[in-house]
């Protein structure tokens, strides 16, 4: 909690972010987690000393406040590190299978989950943090809806899991006949092929794909759609349904490219037809 609230005065007041918090390594022992996140390329400021390590998460931090927050922790003791989760790493699998959602942030608002059904807005006394203090203040909602509507998960490919559950409800927010999507094939008009060379040509560069044909596209639409969750989830004025996936292209310095891709749902016809990269 003391690093809670050294955080938080790091952030922008207009800026939403969510929070992830718990403990590191059940189930691994501190060599493990040491190795696994330096092949990840974590800081470590100092290394663990204890069975498990507190973590917190949080993400859409510019540059800016990545540098506050450590400003802001690195006098402090108990403060061991800090790692950027931008790349699909062992590492990041762990954290993702260990953290859990704890609070959105919305501009000058907080929202926790609360298990009480009627709640009531003010300070959390769940984990102590004295947001009217720090300026803010601290929404609480029932965790039978914060679950659904606002827990934020750290994106792993969907077939580590090996359940696709979450993708299939998705799915089902939109259409009655939710399929896994690894079933169905990815159709490219040959006029939407040419849009895309000419008028995404950058995009595409960018994320080293070399198409030459519209196969080539949809095959890397393919192998991806697999390993991601699904965003964006529309009904469409012609009465077509579409969501988005993002399709992360590594490089060999800096980030990951990341694009997103528009598809439309047609599961009577086993087809998805793209609609835009962007």
């Amino acid at each position: 909690m003391a690093a809670l609230e050294k955080i938080i005065p790091a952030l922008d007041a207009k800026s939403n972010h969510s929070f992830l918090v718990g403990d590191l390594v059940p189930g691994l022992s501190i060599g493990q987690l040491l190795d696994l996140s330096q092949r990840a390329g974590t800081t470590w400021i100092q290394a663990p000393e204890y069975h498990s390590v507190a973590a917190i998460y949080a993400n859409n931090l510019s540059k800016t406040q990545q540098e506050r927050i450590h400003n802001n922790l690195e006098n402090d003791l108990s403060y061991m590190g800090f790692a950027n989760l931008n790349q699909d790493t062992n590492f990041r699998r762990v954290v993702a299978g260990q953290l859990r959602s704890r609070y959105v942030k919305y501009r000058k608002s907080f929202i926790a989950p609360s298990d009480q059904e009627i709640v009531q807005s003010g300070h959390d006394q769940s984990l102590g943090v004295d947001f009217d203090t720090l300026g803010y203040r601290c929404v609480n909602v029932p965790s039978t809806l914060y679950d659904k509507f606002l827990c934020f998960k750290i994106e792993i490919p969907a077939n580590i899991l090996e359940d696709d559950t979450d993708i299939l409800i998705s799915l089902n927010s939109i259409s009655a006949n939710p399929m896994r999507l690894n079933d169905l094939e990815i159709f490219i008009s040959e006029e939407k092929f040419q849009y895309l060379v000419t008028q995404k040509r950058g995009l595409l560069t960018a994320a080293g794909i070399k198409a030459s044909r519209s196969e080539h596209i949809a095959d890397l639409i393919k192998k991806r759609i697999g390993e991601n969750y699904i965003y964006r989830m529309k009904f469409n004025q012609d009465n077509t349904v579409q969501f988005s996936i993002v399709l992360s292209f590594d490089r060999e310095h800096g980030d990951p490219v990341r694009l997103s891709a528009g598809l439309k749902y047609f599961p009577k016809e086993g087809r998805l037809t793209l609609v835009t990269i962007t």
